[in-house]
């Protein structure tokens, strides 16, 4: 039985075919683990203790940082902040672009020590500035534009739905870059939650949640379970990971029918998908190993919506997240997928531990949210000034 230490996994992003309208990468740590951010340093937590939507949120310190290994020439990133404190020294990037050693860094998202966005590039002076301080112990919306260009690059920033500065007259070509990274600046860190990367346009202040298993008979349901008798039972450790699992060694189907968005499922925040909102887009992702029993084979990960089935081959790997094709669908019909696995013809061993499905979206006119009291960027963190 494959087992893995969540710090240990590698993470592996299977969408690599065409995405839905420019979207790259989302996601919140609801699973409540790493995903498909890879780590460096050490301090990185899925975390409970600050939390914008959902149930957890990514945490990193001055000794660690996350890695998404998306990119493109012209990009759009969302994210939330909580802060806890100012820096105590002017930050040149706590959000940047780097190369995959993490040795250069081209356009930076830094901060001053009144805890005011700024643009810097390769590790250079402050280019732009904004107006406007960061809220401290509080969630902060931050959007920005980054361009690489010979004479036209750079950033804007904004905060909080406002624009804190525009400039896009530098050389950002000069380094090459391919990854974006956030590290903290204090050891006390800090989260940030409901991330989006797109190449197309800003996402605007959106939000991704998650949803699991139900107690419905599943359309395919061939593969050997662990540690339960349904798949809901199977398939539904958060964080994942956990002792329950399926295997298989045959060619065939497993999925499950995944919680409605509609309402509120235990265990993954109080948020809720209700008509007139936005879907930027919905993925659904299978947690395992395709190989635990050697050999070349691996799956493919598959939805199942209104009767069709819809197949996305991933690349073969190790105790990973594996993700299905990003699409998107109407808040009404958010309430009738499946979700799950194919083991292709290899006979030996396939273990899929966790499955489920997450969307990304901006809520509509009709929704309220309502939170809930959840207490219940240099390889080692963010470069500074010397």
């Amino acid at each position: 039985m494959m087992r893995c230490l969540l710090l240990a996994c590698v993470w592996v992003l299977a969408s690599a075919g065409p995405v839905h309208a420019g979207v790259l990468f989302f996601g919140g740590a609801e699973s409540g683990a790493f995903e498909n951010l890879a780590l460096n340093g050490t301090g990185q937590a899925a975390d409970q203790t600050h939390v914008h939507t959902g149930a957890y949120a990514w945490k990193v310190t001055n000794a660690g940082n996350l890695i998404a290994l998306f990119d493109a020439t012209t990009l759009y990133t969302r994210f939330y902040l909580y802060p806890l404190a100012n820096p105590a020294a002017r930050v040149v990037g706590f959000y940047c672009q780097a190369n995959s050693a993490l040795t250069q860094f081209g356009i930076c998202l830094g901060l001053t020590t009144a805890g005011k966005l700024t643009f810097t590039y390769n590790l250079g002076s402050d280019i732009a500035t904004g107006t406007t301080a960061l809220t401290l112990n509080a969630w902060n919306l931050i959007e920005v534009k980054a361009v690489r260009h010979a004479s036209a690059g750079g950033l804007e920033a904004k905060l909080n739905g406002t624009v804190e500065f525009t400039s896009f007259s530098t050389n950002t070509t000069t380094v090459s870059v391919g990854r974006q990274e956030w590290g903290g600046w204090s050891a006390g860190g800090f989260w940030f939650d409901d991330v989006l990367l797109r190449d197309d346009a800003y996402p605007g202040g959106g939000q991704s949640i998650m949803r699991r298993g139900i107690n419905q008979t599943p359309t395919y349901d061939a593969w050997s379970k662990t540690g339960g008798v349904r798949i809901d039972q199977a398939w539904n450790d958060t964080p994942v990971g956990g002792a329950t699992a399926t295997s298989s060694t045959a060619n065939a189907a497993q999925t499950m029918a995944i919680h409605p968005f509609s309402t509120v499922e235990s265990g993954h925040g109080t948020e809720v998908i209700l008509a007139g909102a936005t879907i930027n887009a919905c993925v659904t992702f299978v947690y395992g190993n395709p190989q635990n029993g050697g050999g070349s084979h691996g799956w493919t990960v598959r939805r199942r919506i209104g009767g069709v089935d819809t197949d996305f081959t991933t690349a073969a790997g190790d105790n990973a997240f594996y993700y299905g094709q990003f699409f998107t669908d109407s808040p009404s019909n958010l309430g009738s997928y499946e979700a799950g696995v194919v083991h292709d013809s290899g006979s030996t061993a396939a273990v899929a531990v966790d499955a489920g499905m997450a969307c990304d979206y901006i809520p509509g006119p009709s929704a309220v949210r309502h939170r809930v009291n959840m207490s219940r960027l240099s390889i080692f963190g963010p470069i500074q000034a010397r």
